[in-house]
């Protein structure tokens, strides 16, 4: 879902963003002040990606 606060194409260069540090094990607040989405975007985005990762590990087998 697209935010207000970026223009076009920002939201989705802070979601990827979002998700390289989440990739590296950095904290909630330094995500939010780095890519300006708030924690419930941020818990959004591991949502999904937990979803992704659970999807994939059920299809090897």
């Amino acid at each position: 879902m697209k935010d207000n606060r970026f223009k076009k194409g920002k939201y989705e260069d802070a979601v990827e963003l979002a998700k390289d540090l989440l990739m590296n094990n950095v904290g909630m607040s330094d995500i939010v002040a780095k890519t300006n989405l708030n924690e419930e975007e941020i818990r959004k985005i591991i949502r999904k990606k937990d979803t992704e990762l659970n999807d994939k590990s059920t299809k090897l087998f």
